[in-house]
């Protein structure tokens, strides 16, 4: 069989840096989000620190404990569960 998918055998940084650089661009429009939706849901604006803080811990939680989860149900089953 051909392997026709082009691949970067180079060792180049340049995928890491990119899917880093949309993960924080991402973020950081969430992050600016938090507290205009506050007044919009009748939330005082002191919770904006906790909400941001939850975030980042769900972040760091599902870092922990995703790949047990992949191993055991496997990739397509996983994701197709993670978007429902």
């Amino acid at each position: 069989m051909v392997d026709v998918a082009p691949c970067n055998k180079s060792g180049s940084p340049l995928v890491p840096v990119l899917g880093l650089s949309f993960f924080a661009v991402a973020s950081g429009f969430l992050m600016s989000l938090i507290p205009l939706s506050l007044k919009a849901n009748g939330l005082p604006s002191t919770q904006a620190p906790w909400l941001a803080s939850i975030f980042y811990l769900g972040l760091l939680i599902g870092a922990f404990t995703i790949q047990r989860i992949v191993a055991v149900n496997g990739h397509r089953t996983a994701f197709i569960a993670f978007l429902l």
